[in-house]
């Protein structure tokens, strides 16, 4: 979990000094991961989305919106254009400025570029 409450540590027993850790050791292990691949990788990191979680990459958020419909269209239109972009570089060989040039699609959303070695 992102920035848990002292009550959310207590009751997964970490202090915070271990959360930190934790977190800073999975960091480096995915950073690794993504630099071993033989044609570089992407890491997208997207913050402070409202009503944003791991299932937003579905229309699952559209069909069960009730009080914001704005921001769940947004937030299908950040994730449908970083993965049109991929699959249009990596599958129809397209120049992608979102990938290329890191074009900013949200300030909330920060691209990773790992280059192979």
């Amino acid at each position: 979990m992102v920035n848990p409450t002292d009550q959310e540590l207590v009751a997964q027993k970490l202090s915070r000094i271990a959360y930190g850790d934790l977190i800073r050791r999975n960091q480096a292990n995915q950073d690794r991961q993504f630099a071993a691949i033989p044609g570089g990788g992407f890491r997208l990191l997207l913050f402070n989305l409202p009503d944003f979680i791991h299932r937003s990459f579905t229309d699952q958020t559209l069909l069960a919106t009730s009080t914001n419909h704005a921001v769940a269209v947004h937030n299908f239109a950040l994730i449908e254009t970083y993965t049109l972009s991929f699959l249009d570089k990596y599958l129809k060989g397209m120049p992608e400025p979102v990938l290329d040039s890191y074009q900013t699609v949200d300030p909330r959303a920060n691209l990773e570029v790992f280059k192979a070695h």
